[in-house]
């Protein structure tokens, strides 16, 4: 996890600061199927674990944020859009990166 030394060095630097976690869309629904259930389960848990973190770092001008970029091109999304799984507003991993950095530096 490196959330942990990340907030070892904020808390030494006694400056704040901000720790951003990838989560996905996949946090806000059940798995259907086997393959998936890992997957939407660590999701879930990304974002619970930082809405817990957020009220632990708080008091030490420390904020935490969760990006959810929405569907992103990815292994995971092309195998499954050979099996019929259609995705709207898929973007590239590239312009997830661009935009989740843009994002990230507007805090």
């Amino acid at each position: 996890n490196t959330v942990v030394p990340a907030v070892k060095l904020m808390r030494e630097a006694k400056r704040g600061g901000h720790i951003v976690m990838l989560s996905s869309t996949g946090g806000y629904v059940t798995a259907f199927n086997r393959y998936m259930l890992a997957y939407t389960t660590s999701k879930h848990a990304i974002r619970i674990y930082a809405d817990g973190l957020r009220h632990v770092l708080y008091p030490e001008s420390i904020g935490v944020s969760v990006v959810i970029p929405g569907f992103v091109e990815t292994r995971m999304t092309a195998k499954q859009a050979k099996q019929g799984v259609q995705f709207l507003g898929m973007v590239s991993n590239d312009d997830a990166c661009e935009r989740i950095v843009k994002a990230s530096k507007a805090r």
